[in-house]
């Protein structure tokens, strides 16, 4: 153990457990750099719990996790309608789950960004909403999209109803509390609902070809498996169908994915039943 390492502020997100042994020290985060330069000396020190494996930012006496700083953010440059580089991704999920909640229904993106998911399952004919405190980007789907975004934390959203299909792509890894937001998850679903969660992998393969260091994110405070992911989910309420779901773009990744995904160092993601 780091001789810097003690007993942690934060309880696994997981599990709750405070029996955590020491995984990372990351500072100095330049790949970030507008982050890094509103807060220099941030340092994340990482924690892999004793009970459950789940790797996570343990020091929240000295980072401030409330993504409040998200709220007011500004991109350098706004987005234009075309711009959309996971576009296709995107539709190549919604082509999947399609196959589980048939050709009509609502679905939220909890954590929309700018929307590309709710552009794809909007083409597919789905009925689309989304979730995101960026105040910016819900403006913007809203004005050049005609998509509704809501401007709030997903645990605040009060749905007037609820939803077929839930996805989550790249938010679960920036939360607080992520069992309290995959609560929040379980509870916007119909009761023959659906979840899509996906997040980035603690051991991709690139992790283990370019070591840690190439997962380093001053914005991440959890770093899921697909173990860990599907243990989330599974002690809210949701039955797991599937880890790491095979989702390819091009003929070429869908062989990669169909040989890395089920070794568990490929797509962290969980395909789940309410």
């Amino acid at each position: 153990m780091s001789p810097n390492f003690q007993v942690p502020h934060r309880s696994c997100p997981v599990c709750n457990a405070r029996s955590v042994e020491f995984a990372r020290e990351w500072r100095n985060f330049h790949k970030h750099r507008e982050w890094s330069e509103a807060d220099p000396d941030l340092r994340l020190l990482l924690g892999r719990c004793s009970e459950c494996s789940m790797v996570y930012v343990t020091n929240t006496d000295e980072v401030d996790m409330s993504n409040t700083k998200y709220i007011h953010h500004i991109p350098k440059r706004e987005p234009k309608p075309q711009d959309s580089p996971r576009l296709d991704y995107h539709r190549a999920q919604i082509d999947m789950l399609s196959k589980f909640i048939g050709p009509v229904g609502r679905v939220m993106d909890y954590g929309a960004g700018y929307c590309s998911f709710l552009r794809a399952a909007q083409e597919k004919g789905y009925e689309v909403e989304g979730i995101n405190p960026v105040i910016h980007a819900s403006e913007w789907a809203g004005r050049v999209l005609g998509i509704n975004v809501h401007a709030v934390f997903g645990v605040d959203f009060q749905p007037e109803r609820q939803y077929d299909l839930v996805v989550s792509d790249m938010t679960f890894e920036h939360l607080v509390n992520p069992r309290e937001d995959m609560q929040k998850v379980w509870e916007i679903l119909t009761d023959n609902g659906f979840a899509y969660i996906e997040v980035p992998n603690w051991q991709t393969i690139k992790r283990v070809t370019k070591g840690t260091d190439v997962l380093k994110d001053p914005m991440h405070y959890n770093y899921f498996t697909p173990h860990t992911l599907a243990d989330l989910a599974r002690r809210v309420g949701f039955t797991v169908l599937k880890k790491a779901p095979v989702v390819a773009r091009t003929p070429s990744a869908r062989i990669i994915k169909s040989v890395v995904n089920p070794m568990g160092y490929g797509t962290c993601s969980v395909l789940l039943a309410k």
